[in-house]
Formats: structure tokens, sequence, C-alpha cells
């Protein structure tokens, strides 16, 4: 189904990372973008066709990046893009791709039966609320945060590749649902080049290995355009979700790359170069890498 958000309103969507109601308050990000037609050779550009498609700046990550900071560089770009789409100008499109810290995020419809162990005696109700648990057995130490999304518990770690996407959806076709199967068929490509068979399971979102998940999937846009995205499971510490009902669904196994293919799993790094291969394929883009500031500048 295509929906028709008026100009004055957000668009909500509810999917397994749950229902985003997606704020306008936050300052552009400034962010100083390479000549894509440069010689400098750390230029790196992921399509052959350079004059027709649509350049996509490329924010990847190679460190940990708290989940706090890496919400704050989507709403910047996404508000960048909706400032320009409002005066007339010219969007852009941009790929964010990282790890997070073990972290727990807990959205509007989160209930304590979603969480199986025990919270700290902290109130963690009000949005931006966080918690840190340093010494519960067998993980690391930890956060909770109390984050301004509908949906349930989600959990990320390090060995989980995070891809979010912001995407003006004007350029891609004003229609959520073929943007939801276009992010499931570039997890599903991308397992592919490592010999994988992903799937879909009918009346769900995300990609799943023989009936167990690998890949969720949450969107959230406002004036079309998107933010948040996907979250792989690569060599991720597994126990994390057993702690919790991910996204509210009970009775689904989750999964991971390292799960199926032992030893012969890839890296982050080899699974981002394939992923980013057939996210320009999908998406018809042009990819071209950022230099982008450090925390401090957004």
């Amino acid at each position: 189904m295509v929906l028709q958000p008026s100009s004055s309103e957000a668009l909500r969507l509810f999917t397994c990372f749950g229902l985003f109601l997606l704020s306008n308050s936050f300052q552009a990000v400034n962010i100083a973008v390479r000549d894509v037609n440069s010689d400098k050779s750390s230029t790196k550009l992921y399509s052959s066709q350079q004059d027709t498609r649509r350049i996509c700046n490329v924010f990847d990550f190679r460190r940990l990046v708290p989940y706090q900071e890496g919400l704050q560089l989507q709403q910047n770009l996404q508000q960048d893009s909706i400032k320009a789409l409002v005066g007339g100008h010219q969007t852009s499109d941009a790929l964010i791709l990282l790890e997070h810290p073990t972290v727990y995020t807990l959205g509007s419809s989160s209930v304590l039966s979603d969480i199986l162990f025990e919270l700290p005696d902290i109130d963690i109700t009000n949005v931006g609320a966080k918690v840190v648990v340093e010494d519960y057995p067998e993980m690391p130490p930890f956060s909770i945060f109390r984050v301004q999304r509908g949906g349930k518990v989600t959990y990320h770690c390090p060995g989980q590749l995070v891809v979010y996407p912001i995407l003006d959806l004007n350029y891609h076709g004003k229609d959520i649902e073929r943007y939801l199967r276009n992010l499931e068929q570039l997890i599903i490509n991308t397992l592919a080049r490592f010999g994988v068979r992903g799937a879909r399971e009918e009346g769900l979102t995300g990609v799943w290995i023989s009936g167990k998940k690998v890949a969720a999937i949450g969107i959230g846009a406002s004036r079309w355009i998107t933010m948040h995205g996907i979250a792989l499971n690569i060599n991720a510490l597994m126990k994390g979700f057993e702690m919790i009902v991910p996204c509210g669904i009970k009775d689904r196994d989750v999964t991971s790359l390292h799960q199926i293919l032992g030893d012969s799993c890839p890296s982050v790094e080899e699974v981002k170069l394939c992923l980013k291969d057939e996210f320009a394929k999908i998406f018809e883009l042009q990819l071209c890498d950022v230099e982008f500031p450090n925390k401090s500048s957004y």
C-alpha cells in the first residue's frame, strides 16, 4: 500500500523496529563531500554510471558508534534533505554504515514482559533516559535507552552491521512497501554473495535463514525522506537476544552469519563491501565516500 502523507505530516510506519515519529527540530549536519570528478585515489565510486545516476554520500564508520551519536547523524542528514526539499533545492541521499556498542533500545510500546532480565531500579520511562548495566553475567557492559519511536525492544552490538539509508523516496518511487521489499532484497542479494540463501517470511518484515531472522528492518520517513534501516547479524554476540523478546516476536529464533557459516564467516568489512555494491545496483545510485566531521560537529 502506498502511503501519501501531506507536506505537513510525518509519515508513520510500523515495522519490526516500530512506529517512528520523526521530529523536525534538529540542525542540519555540515559534511565535506569529495568532488565526484576528483582524480584523488581516496575518492571511491561504486557505480560506473557516473553521468546518469543520483549520488549517494556514504558515511562508512570503522569504529563503534554510540547509539545516540548514530541517531543524531541520521536526524541531521534527514533534516538537511527536508530543508532542501522545502526550499525547492536538490536533496541528497546518504548511506550510513556502522556498528553500535552493546545497547538495548526501548520503543513506546515496549512492555516488561519483552525484557527477560531485571531492570535497574531507575526510571527509564521518558524519551532520552539511559541506564548502564556493567555486571550482567556473560555480557559486556551495555546501555538501555528509551528512544522516540514506537515498537518493541531491539538489540544492537559489535558484530552486527547496521545500515541506515537516508533516501529521498521522491526519486525512488513514493511507495513504502516497495522500499521495504528493496531493503529485504538488498540483504538477500548480499547474503547470496557468500553462498547463503536468505528469504522473506509472509506477513513479517526482515530477512530469514531457514526460519530464523538474520536481519531486522525498521524504517521511518518524513516528507518521504527515510531514516533508520537494517540490522544484519554477522558475528554478533547472540546471548543478547536471549535476554529479550526481539521485536516482540515470541515464536521465532534469531541467527547470524557466523552461526550459519562458522569459521568461514566473512568479516563486517567484507560484508560492507558487498552490501554497498548491491545497494548501488538496487537503488541505481552512484556511491561516493564522504569526509565527515567528528562527533562535535554534528
